[in-house]
C-alpha cells in the first residue's frame, strides 16, 4: 500500500533489496509525502500529476510575469509548458519525482528573476527555499537547474549593472538615480548567501543523505559482486 511509505519517507531507511541497497533518508518537504498524507492512495498517483501541472502552470505564470509579459501572453507560455510533450513524457514514464521538481525549479527562477533588478532580500530566500524543495523531490535534475539559474543569475547581474546616465529611449520621464554600483553588489553577494543559508538549512538532510548514499553504493558493489574494482568483469 502506498501509505506504507511514509514512516520510511519522513524518518529514513535502509533498502537492502532495491538494486544494490540503498540508502532512504527522509525527505519531510516532499510535497508528494504530504500529497500521500492527505489523500487516498487509490487516487494518489492520478492526481499527484495533475496537481502538479496546475502547480508548473502557476509557476510559469509567475515566472513570465516577472519578465514583464501580459497576463495573455503569460498565461499562453505557462500553458504550453504545462501541457508540453515534455511534460507528458514525464509522466508516460512515471518519473514522479522529477515532476513534482519541475514546479519549483521554475519558481526559483522566477524568484531570480525578481531578486536581482530589485535587490530584495526576500526573493533570494524565495529562491532558496524553492531550491531545497525541488532537491527534495529530484536531486540530481534540480542540480542542474542550480547551474541553470547561477548562469541565469550572472546574466542579470551584468544585464542590471548600474549605469550612470543611462536613459532608456522609450522612458516618459527621467529614471530615479541610480543606486552606487557597490551598494548593487553588495546586496547580490548578501543576497546570494542568504538563498544558500536557506537552501542548505532546509536541504541539509538530503544532502548528507546523499554523502552516506554514494560511498555505501560503491561498498555494495565490491561485495555484492565479489569483483574487485581492477578485475576483469566476467
Amino acid at each position: 500500500h502506498l501509505k506504507a511509505m511514509l514512516p520510511a519517507a519522513f524518518s529514513g531507511v535502509w533498502l537492502p533489496e532495491k538494486m544494490l541497497g540503498q540508502d532512504q533518508f527522509y525527505q519531510p518537504l516532499v510535497p508528494h509525502g504530504w500529497l500521500l498524507f492527505l489523500m487516498p492512495g487509490s487516487v494518489f498517483h492520478v492526481w499527484s500529476y495533475i496537481i502538479d501541472i496546475l502547480a508548473l502552470v502557476l509557476a510559469g505564470i509567475y515566472f513570465l510575469r516577472g519578465l514583464g509579459l501580459g497576463w495573455r501572453s503569460a498565461c499562453a507560455g505557462a500553458l504550453a509548458l504545462g501541457l508540453s510533450a515534455h511534460s507528458f513524457t514525464i509522466i508516460s514514464a512515471g518519473h514522479l519525482g522529477k515532476f513534482g521538481m519541475m514546479p519549483f525549479a521554475v519558481l526559483m527562477l522566477a524568484f531570480i528573476t525578481r531578486a536581482l533588478p530589485r535587490g530584495s532580500l526576500f526573493y533570494y530566500a524565495g529562491a532558496g527555499v524553492a531550491a531545497a524543495i525541488g532537491f527534495f523531490a529530484q536531486a540530481d535534475v534540480m542540480t542542474l537547474f542550480f547551474l541553470l539559474g547561477a548562469v541565469y543569475g550572472l546574466v542579470l547581474f551584468i544585464r542590471h549593472w548600474p549605469v550612470a546616465g543611462s536613459v532608456p529611449p522609450d522612458a516618459a520621464q527621467p529614471p530615479a538615480p541610480v543606486r552606487p554600483r557597490f551598494v548593487y553588489f553588495g546586496k547580490t553577494v548578501l543576497g546570494a548567501v542568504l538563498a544558500a543559508l536557506f537552501f542548505l538549512a532546509i536541504a541539509a538532510g538530503q544532502i548528507q543523505g546523499l554523502y552516506k548514499l554514494i560511498p555505501k553504493r560503491s561498498q555494495q558493489a565490491t561485495a555484492g559482486t565479489g569483483v574487485q574494482p581492477d578485475d576483469p568483469v566476467k
